[in-house]
């Protein structure tokens, strides 16, 4: 009942909390753990869920639960019951390897976590704490979906059992605004700047296409400036006008 209850909050969790923050990873992932020769469960499946909250474009901080499904006991005779359910919740710092204009992106994670068992016995087989070091590769279909694969490592911290596992999964990314592209405003170009280009350009052979739209480029920072110009010069004339004296010419008598 209890585990269930952790499954239903971290479930909630995930889909609330993304409404809130700046970007927000939500994944699903399925794949097999493989256990320690002196463990004393076999290989099992597992499936898990993750919340990746990045800090950054690249650095995030990312908890989840996973659960290995039925884990049978190595000597059964000795246990109450042939298998056992397992769950790992756990909390890591997740750094993605980014590349411009590249879908595929490669990241790694580190960090801790708690290894609770089902079935518990004796000094022999308990929960307890781990550590853990993984990585893997995602790719974007788009701005918010995500495949991705990895493999972690899980070091325990009471009998030293190290247990591996691979798996593949689905994601999805709420608000990823460093993803979007960004639209900003064209500055005007300096005088300076437009000479400098114009002479720069010039000097390496280009084709009739780029010479155009370079000059077009160059024309309207030059349109823009001169536009920009146009009012305050208007101004200075008029008030010029204004303030200058009329003069009175007299008309010659007629000798």
């Amino acid at each position: 009942m209890l585990n269930k209850a952790l499954l239903s909050v971290l479930f909630i969790f995930a889909n609330i909390y993304p409404l809130f923050a700046k970007t927000t990873e939500t994944t699903l992932i399925t794949g097999k753990n493989f256990a320690d020769k002196t463990a004393f469960v076999n290989d099992a499946l597992f499936y898990g869920i993750r919340v990746n909250q990045y800090l950054s474009s690249n650095l995030g901080v990312r908890i989840g639960i996973d659960r290995i499904l039925n884990a049978d006991f190595k000597n059964d005779k000795l246990f109450l019951g042939k298998n056992t359910n397992i769950y790992r919740f756990s909390m890591a710092w997740q750094y993605d390897f980014l590349f411009k204009k590249h879908n595929f992106i490669p990241y790694v994670y580190g960090g801790f976590g708690y290894e609770k068992v089902s079935k518990e016995i004796d000094d022999k087989f308990v929960s307890q704490p781990f550590c853990k070091l993984a990585g893997g590769i995602k790719f974007h279909i788009d701005k918010r979906y995500i495949l991705f694969t990895e493999i972690e490592a899980i070091k325990k911290l009471y009998d030293y059992d190290f247990d591996y596992s691979y798996g593949i999964g689905v994601g999805y990314r709420f608000k990823s605004s460093f993803l979007e592209p960004s639209f900003k405003r064209k500055k005007v170009m300096s005088a300076k700047k437009i000479s400098y280009l114009s002479g720069k350009f010039y000097k390496k052979k280009k084709t009739k296409a780029q010479k155009t739209e370079i000059k077009k480029d160059i024309n309207t920072s030059i349109k823009q400036k001169i536009q920009k110009a146009k009012p305050t010069n208007i101004k200075a004339v008029a008030a010029k006008k204004e303030n200058k004296p009329k003069i009175i010419k007299k008309r010659e008598k007629p000798i």
